[in-house]
């Protein structure tokens, strides 16, 4: 990680610069272009990095760049770091464990949709659709005769809500 950032401050420092020359036009318009300016036509000073003016709290690239690098340099960043990349190698243990749980826990493998009759387990662990898709919110009704629950989905999603009734999937709005 430190390897890639140092590569991307020195890629930062090493940008071209372009020659902007700063000429007085025919009419007396001032005109920045790349090449010099044309006989006759006045050169004025070009502005450049350090004698142009600045609005305050712009940095240059190369200051954008050393303070990166400075942050970088910091042992709480490092830290930082270390963390996200030790949580990433955990997520992606975790989701390949998963997967591979999916044979003992999903008898006919993981399904492209869910259908009526499925349990909220296998809804949501055994189809691509519930990994694919987060939910918007679960409207949940509790009656004498058990639990009914609402998934709802995006407006653009292919299945708008998946009624489950007592933990079996019910029905399936598109």
């Amino acid at each position: 990680m430190l390897k890639q950032t140092m590569f991307l401050a020195a890629l930062l420092l090493s940008l071209p610069t372009w020659a902007v020359n700063k000429c007085a036009g025919s009419d007396g318009k001032v005109v920045f272009q790349d090449a010099p300016c044309a006989d006759g036509a006045k050169n004025l000073k070009a502005p450049n990095e350090s004698t142009a003016a600045k609005p305050p709290g712009v940095m240059s690239a190369a200051d954008v760049a050393r303070s990166f690098e400075n942050q970088m340099e910091q042992p709480e960043m490092q830290k930082k770091i270390q963390t996200n990349v030790e949580r990433r190698q955990l997520l992606e243990k975790a989701d390949t464990l998963s997967r591979r749980g999916d044979s003992t826990r999903c008898a006919q493998g993981v399904q492209p949709q869910p259908r009526v009759g499925m349990s909220e387990d296998q809804f949501l662990n055994c189809t691509m659709f519930a990994r694919d898709w987060d939910h918007l919110q679960i409207n949940e009704t509790e009656t004498q005769y058990g639990v009914r629950k609402q998934y709802v989905y995006a407006q653009h999603a292919p299945i708008k809500y998946v009624y489950l009734d007592q933990g079996k999937i019910t029905a399936i709005s598109r």
